[in-house]
């Protein structure tokens, strides 16, 4: 791939190891730190990622996360329905907030997601469930990490949550895509990352259009680092078309339409207006 030495790159569902020096510091037994390797290697908490070490990332990434946070918040008209975007910028305030060794506040990020989970609403899609079983298994997993470097027993709580190779494919695709998301956000080399892990979504479930979405962010991302001035190829406008023809999603119609103005301005950027006027019309057209 592109940018991004794929030996560097982690495996869908594998876990990797994360930075140690926190627990190291905290004075952990044995015990604890044989544990926490096992939430590492084992089960899907953020911690399980790697980040910092794959994405090359130290600047902390907290205050831009909040500021997302907030913006999501003061759009949101339902606050107590699921959203993924709030999920994933959640679980990386959660990650912050650990790497800069505030452990406590970061138990008690993710202990409000997983207390909101606990109650919140559900889209009524049947898919949104299996994904959604996916996120609360992420959630525990990473809180019961935190706990073990409070040492708080998380043992009883390990019990219940899924393993790595329990997931069924819509599961592992939901997982796919946090992952993805994730890395969008520790740019430049995170973008690499995700795009990786967008195709391995969109290979599980590939008429998905969420994930569609997802990969169509991690590909512009990618493409626009290395060529600004690069035409999204027939992959994108493609992805984007299948989007486009499932019209029981605004929303995601929106979002999927923004590659033909993208091509669009670029074709204006280079004086073929012929070919610019054509796809800000499509663009216009679609998300009317």
């Amino acid at each position: 791939m592109a940018g991004c030495d794929e030996s560097d790159l982690p495996d869908a569902m594998g876990a990797l190891s994360v930075v140690n020096d926190c627990g190291t510091d905290l004075g952990l037994d044995d015990n604890i730190g044989t544990q926490r390797s096992k939430i590492e290697n084992d089960y899907e908490s953020i911690f399980s990622w790697d980040i910092q070490r794959l994405t090359g990332v130290k600047l902390s990434r907290i205050s831009k996360v909040r500021d997302k946070l907030e913006i999501i918040t003061d759009m949101e008209e339902n606050n107590d329905v699921f959203k993924f975007n709030r999920f994933y910028l959640q679980l990386i305030a959660c990650y912050e907030l650990y790497i800069s060794k505030s452990f406590k506040e970061s138990y008690f990020e993710i202990e409000m997601v997983v207390k909101f989970m606990e109650t919140c609403k559900l889209d009524e899609s049947k898919k949104e469930e299996q994904y959604f079983d996916a996120y609360y298994h992420i959630a525990l997993a990473t809180i019961a990490y935190i706990g073990l470097t409070l040492k708080i027993d998380s043992k009883k709580l390990l019990n219940d949550i899924k393993q790595i190779n329990n997931f069924n494919s819509a599961e592992k695709a939901a997982i796919c895509a946090v992952k993805a998301r994730v890395f969008m956000e520790y740019s430049p080399k995170g973008n690499d990352i995700a795009l990786n892990f967008a195709d391995q979504a969109r290979a599980l479930h590939p008429t998905e259009p969420e994930l569609i979405i997802i990969w169509l962010k991690a590909k512009g991302r990618v493409r626009r680092y290395y060529d600004p001035t690069e035409i999204p190829g027939d992959d994108e406008i493609e992805a984007a078309e299948s989007v486009c023809s499932i019209k029981s999603n605004s929303k995601l119609i929106f979002e999927a339409s923004q590659i033909y103005k993208e091509v669009g301005y670029i074709y204006k950027t280079k004086k073929n207006y012929k070919e610019s006027n054509k796809f800000f019309k499509l663009s216009f057209d679609i998300a009317k």
